[in-house]
């Protein structure tokens, strides 16, 4: 996979890099502004133990919500 092949180039990187790096990339593609992309993610296989990542279920009352306990807003939303 990706992660494995840039890892033997000596390349470290995270899955969450990737996704991070797609969507801005995507951003881009859709005629949105370019922004720089942090690098230095960590994967994690566990639990969400602060209950932070939203879920595809939840209500837009609790999204806005979740957003705000971040320091985020609707418009970041």
């Amino acid at each position: 996979d990706v992660v494995d092949l840039l890892g033997s180039e000596g390349i470290v990187v995270s899955f969450a890099d990737i996704v991070q790096l797609g969507a801005a990339e995507a951003v881009v593609s859709a005629g949105g502004p370019y922004y720089p992309v942090k690098m230095g993610r960590i994967d994690t296989a566990g639990k969400d133990v602060y209950d932070t990542f939203p879920s595809p279920f939840d209500s837009i009352a609790t999204l806005i919500q979740k957003f705000f306990n971040m320091g985020l807003d609707v418009r970041d939303l």
